[in-house]
């Protein structure tokens, strides 16, 4: 978020996003970047998805929604989620299971969900630099090891090197922390 697209965040916590999935089922540029990442809402009550929760400027949330190509690729939905501080154990679990006992902990907020009808229903393996990059910044947050673990066992696709993604995600951090240095 901040690194490439330099989106200075007024708040950022670990949170979970109850009666959802991950998916890797968005077409990309196969062998190069062969899918995207999306959540999809699902039957199953335990279903959980682990993320960010920011908190954005209105200027910044539409910066967002132009990187994310809102409205042809994806689409804002309203969901509700429930913020954890990471613990790196099963504090996002914790966190869940509070919030069933006391609603107060629950906030609304928006996720991108995709907006074509036809994707595939098997997800197509991403290249191991975008799974890593998703893992890199669970960690970050001190997800949940079970759900970080979930991630690790996410089969990786077949790419000429490991993707574009995580480079440039990677070579933006590192050159806005030379920027910084600088100063």
């Amino acid at each position: 978020m901040t690194a490439l697209r330099r989106i200075n965040c007024v708040e950022s916590t670990a949170a979970v996003l109850p009666g959802y999935k991950l998916r890797f089922n968005i077409p990309g540029i196969p062998v190069v970047e062969p899918s995207w990442a999306c959540v999809e809402e699902c039957a199953k009550a335990d279903d959980m998805v682990h993320g960010v929760l920011y908190t954005l400027t209105p200027q910044d949330f539409a910066r967002v929604s132009l990187s994310e190509g809102v409205p042809w690729g994806y689409q804002w939905r309203v969901v509700d989620v429930v913020p954890y501080t990471g613990d790196g154990e099963t504090a996002g679990q914790s966190a869940v299971a509070a919030s069933d006992a006391d609603s107060s902990s629950i906030l609304q907020a928006y996720t991108l969900i995709s907006n074509n009808p036809f994707l595939p229903r098997r997800d197509i393996p991403p290249s191991k630099g975008y799974r890593d990059l998703i893992i890199r910044g669970a960690r970050e947050f001190q997800m949940d090891d079970e759900y970080i673990k979930k991630l690790l066992d996410t089969p990786v696709g077949f790419t000429v090197g490991e993707g574009f993604v995580a480079k440039d995600v990677l070579e933006a951090a590192e050159d806005r922390a030379r920027r910084q240095n600088k100063r």
